[in-house]
Parts: C-alpha cells; sequence; structure tokens
C-alpha cells in the first residue's frame, strides 16, 4: 500500500510511553503504551477525522505492548501496513502480519505486542453509522484482498490530498466523504469479510462477563460472580462462552491473566513470582505449567529474553 510514501497527515513525535498514549487518544480512545524493552527512538503518530471516522497512522520504532479502553461505540478496523503484531482480541490470540489486518465489533478487549517495525493504520468508526447487532465478533483480511482494497484506495486518496484541508472548512463536503467510506465499507467490505457461517456474534450475557472479568481479573472472583455481573444464570453463560469463545468462562479468566503476566515479564517490571502474584496466580508451579501451555515457553525463558 502506498499510503506510507503519500500521506498528508501531521506526524506528532513523542518522547515516551505516556506522551505517545496521550497523541493516540487525540484520534482513537484511551490508550495505554508499555515498551518492549528500552526505548528505542521518538514515536510518531498522526491522525484526523472524518465525521464518524477517526484515522490513526502509528510508526512506534520500539518494540511495544499497546492497552486500549474497552469502548461500547466504536468499531476498529486494525490493519499492519509493516512489520507485525500479536493481537489479543477478547482472550483470543490474532497474528497480524504485513499487509493484513482485522475488523473488529464494540465491547471488545484490545491488547497488541507490536514489532519495532510495526506501522499500523487503525480507523475508529462510531457505532451509529453500522449496527453492532449486524456483524459479528471479529474478521481478517488482507489489505489488497478483492473485499477490502477498493476501500483502501479510498482512505490512500483522502489522506494523501489535500482535499480533506477544503472539506474542514466544508461540513457538507465533509459529510459526503463519510458518506462514500460508509457506502463502500457497508455495501462491499463488510458485507464479504463477514460470513454468518463462519462467524458468531457474541450474546450480551457473554460481552458483559468478559468486560467484567477484564475489570477484575487479578482479584480473586467465581464463576457465580461472574454470571451476576453478567445477569444470567451460571449454566447458561457457561454454555454461550462454549458457543461463542470455544472456552469456559474461568478459561477465559485464566487466559486474561496469562496475558498480563506475560505483558509484565516482556516489559521487564516484574519477576515470575511477582507477576503470577499480580495476575490473580496464588500457585507459581501451577503458573508456570499453564503460561508454557499457552505460549510454548516458560515463564523464565519470556524474562531471559529481555536480558
Amino acid at each position: 500500500m502506498q499510503l506510507l510514501d503519500t500521506h498528508k497527515l501531521s506526524m506528532l513525535n513523542s518522547s515516551g510511553p505516556k506522551e505517545t498514549g496521550l497523541h493516540l487518544a487525540q484520534f482513537l480512545t484511551d490508550t495505554k503504551v508499555t515498551p518492549i524493552g528500552e526505548w528505542r527512538r521518538p514515536a510518531r503518530v498522526g491522525g484526523l477525522r472524518v465525521g464518524g471516522f477517526s484515522f490513526a497512522l502509528l510508526d512506534l520504532g520500539t518494540p511495544m505492548s499497546i492497552e486500549a479502553t474497552a469502548r461500547a461505540d466504536q468499531f476498529l478496523i486494525m490493519s499492519c501496513l509493516r512489520g507485525s503484531a500479536s493481537m489479543n482480541v477478547d482472550g483470543r490470540s490474532i497474528n497480524v502480519s504485513a499487509g493484513s489486518g482485522f475488523v473488529a465489533r464494540p465491547l471488545q478487549y484490545l491488547k497488541a505486542r507490536l514489532s519495532s517495525d510495526c506501522i499500523r493504520l487503525v480507523v475508529a468508526i462510531e457505532s451509529y453509522l453500522l449496527d453492532p447487532d449486524v456483524y459479528p465478533e471479529h474478521s481478517p483480511f488482507t489489505v489488497d484482498g478483492p473485499a477490502m482494497r477498493p476501500w483502501f484506495e479510498v482512505v490512500q486518496f483522502l489522506l494523501s490530498s489535500s482535499l480533506l484541508q477544503v472539506a474542514n472548512e466544508d461540513p457538507a463536503m465533509l459529510k459526503s466523504m463519510e458518506g462514500v467510506l460508509l457506502g463502500l465499507l457497508r455495501s462491499n467490505a463488510l458485507r464479504s469479510l463477514f460470513d454468518s457461517k463462519q462467524n458468531s456474534i457474541a450474546s450480551c450475557d457473554v460481552r458483559r462477563a468478559e468486560i467484567f472479568i477484564q475489570a477484575h481479573a487479578p482479584n480473586d472472583i467465581s464463576l457465580k460472580e461472574i454470571a451476576a455481573a453478567a445477569r444470567a444464570v451460571p449454566r447458561t453463560l457457561q454454555s454461550h462462552f462454549m458457543r461463542y469463545r470455544r472456552v469456559t468462562p474461568m478459561q477465559y479468566l485464566c487466559n486474561v491473566r496469562l496475558d498480563a503476566a506475560r505483558d509484565l515479564l516482556l516489559s521487564g517490571k516484574a519477576l515470575v513470582a511477582d507477576a503470577a502474584f499480580e495476575c490473580g496466580f496464588g500457585h507459581r508451579g501451577r503458573f508456570a505449567h499453564l503460561y508454557r501451555r499457552r505460549f510454548g515457553e516458560s515463564p523464565s525463558a519470556t524474562l531471559q529474553r529481555l536480558g
């Protein structure tokens, strides 16, 4: 995609993770940025808004862990134009390589570990433009694939031209641009991506449970408490999790804790025992067993890679 060489976005330089998070919040949502290892060079962030669409281009220059605040009112289109990212979407791991990405519907919990050369284009879409109940949880795509290529070509044209400067002074023109983006997205891209036979919309109780788990993962919480927060009986919630997530609520909780522990280890901010304790694991041996099963290496091996 030629956007990297042709865009006319003003890129803000950030000297640290806090400043980078503040820059991202201007275009997307509140974001926690944590470098994995040493901060190598200033991060660069640029973006703009077109009606209900917000665009952000990220060139971080350092391996990063990014955690976005859950939003109940935005779709997200995330793609890697260069480099790669390992995403955690509501407990599911998704690897995104250069030239690919995925669409996430509202009420998603998102984390990412980005390579140092990763350049990402993130598009947030207000949910008043798209009905969240119509679209499944998420769907992967390739930027140059037949579903998304026409839409990305329009995005490239908008971000690479001087038209937006004119449109910012003309609300009617800005609305027309929003209409073009939305019409092409709904009529071609999303219809091609979301196959109801392969994707399923999670029930409301599952989404409420996920939000509760993300907020209380380090605590000693039970299935009964999770079900109460989800406004469901435990048996029904178990059934819905297996249907939509292919794990039980308690397995989902365990995965969230393991991912949080891995982030602590990769950031160099905790030793193995401390990471286990802070993330809700009372037994270090069981933590190590579960960690190895999920990530294919021991917690100590993860920690040693930073040295």
